[in-house]
């Protein structure tokens, strides 16, 4: 199930653009780096950040699932090895949801989490 809200302007001093998943992500986390969403993953481990495949709670789920890349925050890792997300731009744009995640579902898609 996926539940949806339509976005407030989270924070002010927030260096990536409005009403996409980057700028969501870096309201739920202090982001250091630049980029595209598919590149955190690497931009972070870079800058020293502990990166893996496991998802736990409150790492940045980092995929690309769009040309782009997405990233996601993860709010819940349930007892069966799914996990819950949160994440705006994904629904639509400048709109906030969170969706269940199974492990596989995402494939080659996943680049893996930012702890």
């Amino acid at each position: 199930m996926v539940s949806v809200a339509r976005s407030r302007r989270l924070h002010l001093n927030n260096k990536f653009p409005v009403g996409w998943c980057t700028y969501y992500v870096a309201t739920k986390r202090n982001v250091t780096w630049n980029g595209d969403a598919g590149y955190w993953y690497a931009n972070a481990s870079a800058q020293g950040y502990p990166v893996g495949p496991t998802p736990k709670v409150g790492a940045i789920m980092v995929t690309w699932e769009s040309w782009a890349g997405h990233v996601s925050y993860v709010e819940a890792v349930n007892a069966d090895g799914s996990w819950v997300v949160s994440e705006m731009n994904w629904v639509a744009f400048d709109v906030i949801d969170e969706r269940t995640i199974k492990p596989g579902q995402l494939g080659q898609k996943l680049v893996g989490f930012i702890y």
